[in-house]
């Protein structure tokens, strides 16, 4: 890993739930991302570090059990936007993020607006 180069995420991505539920995380626009290895299939692993106050709640486990599950990230598409707006609590500088990023109209915007379950 080559940790004189990163990448800054632009925009929030979703991360899929390591249980294969359909239940996702946000990784939020900002965050550092460490290029660790691309692949002839297309894609990439990054690495990315966290700081945590005191011991996380975690139980060693092999090294590669890591690359056996591996979690996947993925940009926001319009259909995940609208679930994520009715059932996660999106910041408003990420909502603005992941308006700009999938280029929304105001008209989309509006219609996402009125579906909007409170």
């Amino acid at each position: 890993m080559d940790k004189e180069y990163a990448f800054r995420l632009t925009e929030p991505v979703l991360i899929s739930s390591p249980s294969g539920k359909p239940e996702h995380y946000i990784l939020p626009a900002g965050t550092i991302l460490f290029h660790q290895k691309s692949y002839d299939e297309g894609h990439s692993t990054y690495i990315i570090e966290l700081n945590y106050k005191g011991m996380p709640p975690v139980e060693r486990v092999d090294s590669k059990v890591g690359s056996e599950n591996p979690l996947w990230a993925y940009p926001v598409s319009e259909t995940d936007l609208r679930r994520l707006t009715a059932d996660y609590p999106l910041t408003r500088d990420e909502l603005a993020a992941l308006l700009k990023a999938r280029k929304i109209s105001r008209d989309e915007l509006a219609q996402i607006v009125r579906e909007w379950k409170d």
